[in-house]
């Protein structure tokens, strides 16, 4: 390490098995093991590979690099390619291949400038709350899995992110630009997240959702829209190796991600300072945390809230919760015809598909469930997120651990939308007379509807094919994440004490193998699109669900 400044980091993270937790420890120097003329090690977060190694011979015996005399300590190369290594004592020689690599994902380098107000204790950082300012002059850097620069040393502002993810171990992160940037190629924004995926041993379960939406949109133009992309990365943030992240583009509006015009940043920052409901768009989020600053619940008690303020007179506001609420009456009353009018039920179906394939039970509360409208358009569904838990399971795994939620856990071979509940009680944590218990969004009672069910069966017919080489995919990201799992999973073990103790849900994977964890990642996911496929096409669904 003091040979190589800013290129070896002098502190490791390392979890301790005897007390539970993970701290950070310090370290002098990252060895590499000889084995039969080959010497080499992997530095996960490695991008600078110009390095200086420190090594030891006998007297009397020499070191050459291209017949140049190394000295130890001193001697640098670029390692980016392996390097050959001549040992000689004058009358006999060896040849080393010295061969020094990192994971192979990019690694994101963060620079907070001063203290935030949460204590991370696992990193042996103070990083930002949520509630805090964003800052401003942190810096963010993209290397290439080969050293070179994708984006260096932009100005930006972190701090965490998420709602129950920020009471584990392995922090999420919000990131917010001065200016837009667009890695590894996307299109670029200032705003992006850093998904820390705890919960989740194959680190893949965001990525493979988000995959399967992006599929599901090929195959029809008029259903699901834009969806998040991303790509994995090594995440170091002050001098600290912190894991394995998924580096993805944040749920927004904006011209490159959800196209609709937001009503401050579009509409009266661009001269209109009285925008009519038409003049605008609206990102809905359903999510029972209600955390935002316009939320309303409609009769039914969905969870509703502008992702973006709205106007004060409450003529957007009150405009769009009628929207909505008229679209759930019109339902909750059999007439479907008039509900079509300002539902967009394409991208209701296939946004369907992804929940009930991944078999994501979230969008029972709702929680992270997304829907938007453009102006005097239709309520559209999407764009899908949060896939990170209880995703892609196999039950009878998940029951080998812990009792938490299994009272909740349903079986592969039926309908998630097919458990709704709609019960009206008092819940002494809520300020609400009322809040509904699984209500499924309006699945339940779309699916009495004989024309949703007939458009349901058409749809799948077009993009069933579309989904059967998901599995490729998965394999694709698996290896790509392989050796990375390799530090991440030692830093950030998911035991089932650990999740216990944070009362985290389990996906069944806990104590597998990476290649064990993707193996029944791809098991789940097959035998759910198989027996979806099976449903669907024979026309079976719940008709009579609340």
């Amino acid at each position: 390490m003091a040979k190589n400044q800013g290129k070896i980091l002098d502190t490791k993270l390392h979890y301790d098995e005897a007390d539970g937790t993970t701290r950070p420890v310090g370290v002098s120097a990252e060895a590499l093991e000889i084995s039969s003329g080959r010497i080499s090690g992997c530095i996960p977060y490695l991008y600078d590979f110009s390095l200086v190694p420190t090594f030891e011979v006998p007297d009397g015996v020499t070191v050459t690099v291209d017949g140049t005399v190394q000295e130890s300590g001193v001697s640098g190369h670029d390692f980016s390619s392996p390097v050959e290594y001549v040992v000689s004592n004058g009358k006999e020689s060896v040849v080393y291949t010295v061969e020094v690599t990192n994971t192979g994902l990019p690694v994101v380098v963060l620079e907070q400038e001063g203290e935030g107000g949460r204590d991370w204790q696992e990193a042996g950082l103070k990083v930002r709350s949520k509630e805090e300012d964003w800052g401003g002059n942190d810096r963010f850097s993209l290397y290439n899995a080969d050293g070179t620069v994708d984006i260096e040393n932009a100005q930006l502002g972190f701090r965490l992110r998420g709602n129950s993810t920020q009471n584990f171990p392995k922090l999420p992160f919000a990131l917010k630009f001065d200016k837009k940037v667009g890695p590894q190629g996307l299109p670029t924004d200032k705003r992006w997240e850093l998904l820390a995926n705890w919960m989740d041993r194959t680190m893949l379960r965001n990525t493979v959702a988000q995959y399967i939406a992006h599929r599901t949109a090929a195959a029809f133009a008029d259903g699901l829209g834009w969806n998040p992309r991303g790509f994995n990365v090594e995440l170091v943030i002050n001098g600290r190796h912190v894991g394995n992240y998924y580096l993805c583009e944040k749920v927004k509006i904006d011209a490159d991600r959800i196209d609709i015009r937001e009503c401050y940043e579009d509409v009266v920052d661009g001269g209109n300072a009285d925008p009519s409901v038409s003049d605008c768009g609206y990102l809905l989020e359903f999510d029972d945390g209600m955390d935002e600053v316009n939320i309303f619940r409609t009769g039914r008690g969905l969870p509703v809230m502008f992702k973006d303020e709205v106007p004060e007179n409450g003529e957007i506001f009150n405009a769009i919760k009628q929207k909505v609420e008229n679209i759930e009456a019109y339902i909750e009353s059999g007439n479907y015809q008039a509900a079509y009018e300002n539902l967009d039920i394409n991208s209701v179906i296939d946004y369907f598909f992804v929940q009930e394939l991944t078999f994501n039970n979230e969008y029972k509360h709702p929680k992270s469930v997304y829907m938007y409208i453009d102006g005097d358009g239709p309520l559209t569904a999407g764009p899908v997120w949060d896939f990170d838990w209880q995703t892609f399971i196999i039950p009878d795994q998940v029951r080998q651990y812990s009792s938490i939620y299994l009272e909740q856990l349903r079986e592969t071979d039926e309908w998630l939308y097919g458990g709704s509940k709609v019960v009206d009680t008092f819940w002494p944590w809520e300020d609400k007379d009322y809040v509904n218990d699984m209500p499924y969004m309006w699945y339940p009672l779309l699916f009495k509807d004989s024309v949703f069910r007939s458009k349901v069966q058409e749809r799948w017919d077009g993009i069933y094919p579309y989904l059967t080489a998901v599995t490729e995919e998965i394999d694709r990201l698996a290896e790509m994440n392989r050796v990375s799992d390799r530090f991440n999973s030692a830093m950030w073990p998911t035991t089932s004490a650990l999740k216990n103790s944070k009362g985290a849900a389990f996906n069944g994977d806990e104590q597998m193998t990476f290649e064990e964890a993707i193996a029944s990642l791809k098991k789940a996911y097959t035998e759910r699109l198989e027996w979806m496929n099976g449903r669907i096409t024979a026309g079976n669904f719940v008709t009579d669900a609340e």
